[in-house]
């Protein structure tokens, strides 16, 4: 979801970087270390106070870079404002606190070989896009152009009339910084525009929020008594504090039957629900949390009120005038998600935001594979062995694997992320264990031990599993390894894959370290679809024989 922002800030930025720097080497300005002069000498030391520094950074973000190209690197991030759309302030900031965030390490890379083709910190500000820096005005954003979604809005919680003249759809998750933060934008439209707007809650917890789930279901079960709100508030109020005995502490706060409460939650009574509008939220192309649909129009993060507040006052507009040519109230709803559906601009080309529908073309080639090569359903994964998200989807990759067996065949594709320094070995070292056929037993090893990637643990490993220790070094250092790991990350980007872990179901996009239930949606519409084509084809078959 964001990985659109940051491919546009991207062609944008290396456009004016580019003129940039040809106006530097035209204007004598560049140093004999062709270091823009603007930040000759300059080191971490030199950067205002509270700006963040190199160690608060993941590891090895900047390993390579001379001091002056840290210096350079650091206050760009430090000053101009992520392009995902959250709530943090800086791009330094997102990649700090938001580990979920694809866009800021993208910004980041940008920057990093900016400095090192010597490009200021300046220079480099001007190109990363997102508006002004933190420190000069900025001018309020707009609403991004937004992708249509019709979403249903079923028998979700709401709170508004249900013939508002908008209607708000938001998934989010109880643990998510993200989404706490945005609740007093959403108190403040609320407040604002009364009994015009509607606001639809649906849960999406994220797998790596251990929180999220159990307070979903305290939400659920007080919603069961009639309090989802009340829960809802008091689980954001206080979401440094979740626990099962605060839910109970919070339930009796709100007068809840504690005895039904407690019962409802021991028995996981709404966690199937839950689980399936998290499935339904990636059918709609809501891969992250918090995600809104204003009449169908998606707009994705912490925006500031004047985001939502723009789109609002169109759809407002837009409504009144259905009213006036007859549009009944209560129809509202769809009728403003079919004009918007059909308003929509043509979908854009690969590295745009992806249609969870639309199927793609991807080679399985001579990649690493497992399950039958007639399986009705083949997963081809773009993965990066430093990547933690990757790690952590590995446990619902088996269970996928254990729940439809044959069915299933899995395909790797590797995309080692630049800002990982020990993705490209590990990707090396699992290349060179397949050339001798024990791919899967190399990768295993190397998601177990996913902080001890280095050069003597992979030599380790290849003994372990029984390698030729000439041959495995061998290939380690071959070109042909690093081509054919480096055909695999052109392929990823030519397709969309602009993150990881990425995965293409059929040819259908899943992104991120999504639940099982993500991934079973669309494979079982995959296996539903391949019965109907085999009873076509038998159908057609004793049509011609008769």
């Amino acid at each position: 979801m964001k990985n659109a922002n940051w491919i546009v800030a991207l062609i944008v930025g290396l456009a004016i970087g580019f003129v940039a720097g040809q106006a530097v080497n035209r204007s004598g300005g560049g140093s004999s270390g062709g270091v823009a002069s603007s930040d000759n000498g300059k080191t971490q030391a030199d950067l205002p106070t509270g700006y963040l520094k190199e160690a608060d950074l993941p590891a090895g973000t900047l390993t390579g870079l001379t001091e002056q190209q840290k210096y350079s690197v650091l206050k760009a991030i430090n000053e101009k404002p992520c392009t995902c759309g959250c709530s943090n302030d800086t791009i330094a900031k997102c990649r700090k606190n938001d580990p979920s965030c694809t866009t800021s390490p993208k910004l980041i890379e940008q920057a990093i070989a900016m400095a090192r083709s010597g490009q200021s910190s300046a220079q480099i500000e001007a190109a990363l896009g997102g508006g002004g820096s933190k420190e000069g005005p900025q001018k309020p954003a707009g609403p991004p152009p937004s992708q249509v979604r019709k979403v249903a809005v079923g028998d979700s919680y709401a709170k508004g009339p249900a013939d508002a003249k908008v209607t708000i759809v938001e998934f989010s998750d109880f643990q998510c910084p993200f989404c706490g933060r945005v609740e007093p934008t959403l108190r403040q439209i609320m407040e604002k525009y009364g009994n015009d707007v509607r606001l639809v809650w649906k849960n999406e917890p994220l797998p790596f929020h251990p929180n999220a789930m159990p307070a979903a279901e305290a939400a659920m079960a007080a919603g069961a008594q009639g309090k989802f709100w009340q829960m809802h508030d008091l689980l954001f109020a206080n979401q440094r504090d979740e626990s099962p005995a605060n839910y109970e502490k919070w339930a009796k706060q709100i007068g809840l039957d504690m005895s039904k409460f407690k019962a409802d939650v021991a028995s996981h009574k709404y966690q199937d629900k839950i689980k399936a509008e998290a499935a339904y939220a990636a059918t709609v192309g809501a891969s992250g949390t918090p995600n809104f649909f204003i009449d169908g129009r998606q707009l994705v993060g912490a925006q500031p009120a004047a985001s939502f507040e723009a789109i609002i006052d169109q759809e407002i507009a837009k409504a009144k005038a259905l009213e006036a040519k007859g549009t009944p109230a209560s129809g509202l709803y769809d009728a403003l998600v079919d004009a918007n559906l059909k308003a929509q601009p043509p979908a854009p080309a690969a590295g745009g935001a992806q249609n969870p529908n639309e199927r793609k073309t991807v080679a399985v080639g001579q990649a690493p594979a497992k399950g039958p090569a007639d399986a009705p359903v083949t997963i081809v994964e773009f993965s990066d062995f430093q990547c933690p998200f990757c790690g952590r989807v590995e446990p619902t990759i088996k269970q996928i694997e254990d729940t439809y067996g044959d069915k299933i065949k899995f395909v790797w594709k590797n995309q080692p992320l630049p800002f990982h320094p020990n993705a490209m070995p590990a990707a090396k070292a699992a290349m060179a264990a397949y050339k001798q056929g024990k791919f899967w037993q190399m990768h295993d090893l190397l998601f177990a031990n996913q902080r001890d990637l280095n050069e003597a643990n992979y030599e380790k490993w290849a003994q372990q599993i029984g390698l030729d220790m000439d041959k495995f070094k061998s290939d380690m250092a071959s070109q042909q390894v690093a081509d054919e790991i480096a055909a695999d990350s052109k392929e990823g980007a030519s397709l969309g894959a602009n993150g990881t872990p990425s995965f293409f179901i059929n040819g259908r996009s899943v992104v991120g370290a999504q639940p099982f239930t993500s991934f079973q949606s669309v494979i079982d519409e995959e296996l539903k679809n391949a019965q109907h084509n085999v009873a076509g084809q038998k159908m057609h078959g004793r049509s011609r024989r008769g």
